[in-house]
């Protein structure tokens, strides 16, 4: 698994993804993680030795920040976990090569990401 923590709001936005290359449909799959006591409603036999349980998270958005996360998801994808899957369609990998070095890039599509967002937030606040 690979985690990573955005230090864009506080909270920090915190992501795991689930490294599995032995099942292709899993492998760079956002996951959460939950300890054995957080997941006690999932009671099943056959897990009862399990500490930990992964299961696919639930994000509840607003239709406006939809498009929004999907682009924050694919530059955490690119740039911070590599051969994952996310992120790495040949149109993203193409339009980050065109904002110059990998890093350059990176903090570029971060600043036009917070832009974005300041935007949406506005015009969410004066509808």
């Amino acid at each position: 698994m690979h985690g990573i923590e955005l230090y864009l709001f506080n909270p920090p936005l915190s992501f795991v993804f689930l490294a599995c290359p032995e099942i292709p449909a899993l492998h760079g799959c956002m996951v959460n993680l939950q300890s054995k006591a957080e997941a006690s409603h999932y009671y099943m036999k056959k897990f009862e030795d399990a500490d930990w349980f992964i299961h696919v998270p639930c994000i509840t958005l607003r239709n406006y920040l939809f498009d929004w996360t999907l682009s924050l998801l694919n530059w955490v994808g690119y740039f911070f976990v590599p051969n994952m899957g996310r992120g790495h369609t040949p149109y993203y990998k193409e339009k980050m090569r065109k904002l110059g070095p990998r890093e350059l890039a990176k903090k570029a599509e971060m600043q036009r990401l917070m832009k974005w967002l300041d935007m949406e937030i506005d015009d969410f606040l004066n509808m």
